[in-house]
This record gives C-alpha cells, sequence and structure tokens, in this order.
C-alpha cells in the first residue's frame, strides 16, 4: 500500500500521499499511525546575520530544524565570541520553520549576536553560536554557502506546499 489518505468526518478529503513508486518492487506499509510527536534536535539552532555598511539594521535570520517546541526568540549581544558578558537585547515570537529578527544596533551595539531558542513556559532549548556583525553583510554559521542553501530549503519547502 504505498498510498495514504486522510479524510474528515464528513468524508472530505484532508491530505493523501504517496509513499515509493507504484509499480513492480514498490514499498508497502501494513498500516499508517498518526499521532502527535514532539521534535527535540539534538543540534543548535541556526541563524544568518546581514548588516550593510550603510544601515545600523541587522537582519537575522533563524531557525532549527526538527524543533516543535520553540515558540520564542531571544537576541542576545555580547562584546566577545564567548558570550560571557551576554545580555538579552530583544525578544519575538516564532513565525514558522523561520523568524526573521530585524534590530537597530544604533541603540544597543554590541560585536557579537547569538539567538537563544525559548518554550512556552521560556525555558531554554538551545542557542546559536556567537556571530560578529562587523563585516559588511556578515553570515554567521558557515558564511553565504550557508545562507544560499537555507534560502534554497526555504524555496524548496514551499514549493512542496
Amino acid at each position: 500500500m504505498p498510498w495514504y489518505s486522510e479524510y474528515s468526518s464528513a468524508g472530505d478529503l484532508l491530505w493523501s500521499a504517496q509513499f515509493g513508486v507504484i509499480g513492480e518492487n514498490y514499498n508497502e506499509a501494513y498500516r499508517i499511525l498518526r499521532f502527535n510527536w514532539t521534535g527535540e534536535p539534538t543540534w543548535s539552532p541556526s541563524m544568518s546575520l546581514i548588516q550593510s555598511s550603510s544601515s545600523s539594521i541587522i537582519s537575522i535570520y533563524v531557525s532549527w530544524n526538527g524543533d516543535t517546541r520553540t515558540e520564542r526568540w531571544e537576541l542576545l549581544g555580547a562584546s566577545d565570541s564567548s558570550g560571557s558578558d551576554a545580555v538579552s537585547l530583544y525578544n519575538q515570537s516564532r513565525t514558522g520553520f523561520e523568524t526573521t529578527i530585524t534590530f537597530n544596533t544604533a541603540v544597543n551595539s554590541y560585536g557579537y549576536y547569538a539567538v537563544r531558542a525559548l518554550s512556552a513556559d521560556h525555558t531554554h532549548l538551545g542557542v546559536t553560536e556567537f556571530t560578529t556583525s562587523s563585516q559588511n553583510g556578515a553570515v554567521g554559521r558557515g558564511g553565504r554557502r550557508s545562507l544560499a542553501l537555507m534560502v534554497l530549503g526555504i524555496v524548496i519547502g514551499l514549493w512542496a506546499i
């Protein structure tokens, strides 16, 4: 049975999916179980930070693939990459797979930034690495290649919907 569907109590199709290719050697499944689950990734959240040399505004793109518990993102600022003197700068609700945080560094300027994931009860779930904002168009966690892959992933995700 390589296809699955779910119907409402009124008989309307809610969703349908195909698993594998229909043919001589197709995949089979005896049953499909559907239930609520909690995603708790063992890796840290990811962020990309972009600051223009002509503006004091930074844009931070943060996501945590596999996580289902994050409700809010907390922006942290620090004077060095260790984050030992980190202070909370801003707190924003999660807005889907990727959240964009826009911050004016003219108000509170720090050399390094990170983002911390918070649950509904404000438990700290994970934190990104501290990334410098001193470069024109600086991007954290892997440079421009990470940003390109993140954007590509979002485009593919939107296309799949």
